[in-house]
């Protein structure tokens, strides 16, 4: 099994560069290595340790920021409470309720990501620069095409859910829809933008590079096996329809495998954020909808 964790000196310049990158970014020189790193091309490698931090801090670092600023949230919420007069049960319930609201989860989420969001940017620094440059070649734009497709297939999944008799829908999506109807525009801006920006460098530029350097058939099966673990309630694993959703993602994950995998960081980005962003706007439609009926 081949890999790819080591660095290469350039035999112009005399420069260390990573292998995978094709070719030495100091002065062009063709990798000794190219016929065997060709197939990461499209990708925008960065350095094992680099896209080992991506990941890390996309999966690990946004449980702990959320879970950091929930407790936050909650003493603050409890310390209101208690202001007001509350104690014993009444205090409970109320924080039970504070818990569950629309409110609770904008705190945690929209703040969670925007702070994700911009540690990314500090791990990426000159990087940065690379993954913009994503957005300049066309093959970018097959994205939106792609992003149609995901969220074609997702669609036509959740409907045979339903047929199975199966009513509902994930936890995930749940939550999604109770903040959406409560604060539609930054939900539009978090989920459908921000959100897919930090995903795709976590799970496809960190998770899937770096697993690509050992094995492309792993890359593929342990991303989209941990993109859709991400989704899951794991207070909720006994729903058997939290269960019948996880291949939907899991295959949402794989598909943005994929299209990263041949088009690139722009594509992988613009199908994932176009999903969220049609997915919000649906809802926010269906929404408008409901309450002229």
């Amino acid at each position: 099994m081949k890999t790819h964790f080591h660095s290469e000196i350039c035999t112009q310049c005399g420069k260390p560069f990573d292998p995978c990158r094709g070719k030495c970014p100091n002065c062009g020189k063709e990798s000794v290595d190219f016929a065997e790193v060709k197939g990461f091309q499209p990708l925008t490698p960065m350095g094992w340790g680099k896209e080992l931090a991506l990941f890390l801090t996309g999966w690990l670092g946004f449980q702990l920021i959320a879970f950091a600023i929930q407790l936050i949230a909650l003493a603050t919420s409890k310390g209101a409470f208690v202001s007001a007069g509350l104690t014993g049960a009444s205090l409970k319930a109320a924080l039970v309720s504070f818990e569950g609201s629309a409110t609770f989860y904008e705190v945690v989420d929209f703040s969670a990501y925007v702070l994700l969001f911009c540690v990314m940017l500090v791990i990426l620094d000159k990087d940065l620069y690379r993954l913009t440059a994503k957005f300049k070649e066309g093959r970018a734009y097959y994205g939106l095409l792609c992003g149609a497709g995901v969220m074609f297939f997702s669609m036509i999944y959740g409907i045979l859910i339903q047929l199975t008799g199966l009513e509902g829908q994930s936890d995930n999506q749940t939550i999604i829809d109770t903040m959406v109807a409560d604060s539609p525009l930054l939900c539009l801006v978090i989920f459908g933008l921000i959100g897919p920006f930090t995903e795709e460098l976590a799970y496809r530029v960190g998770l899937f590079t770096f697993l690509k350097r050992v094995n492309v058939y792993l890359a593929y099966a342990l991303t989209a096996l941990i993109f859709a673990s991400i989704h899951l309630d794991w207070g909720n694993l006994g729903s058997a329809l939290e269960w019948a959703y996880f291949p939907d993602y899991a295959i949402s994950g794989f598909l943005f495998c994929l299209i990263y995998d041949k088009f690139g960081f722009g594509a992988s980005y613009l199908a994932h954020a176009e999903n969220n962003f049609l997915g919000i706007l649906f809802s926010i439609l269906r929404k408008l909808l409901t309450s002229a009926q």
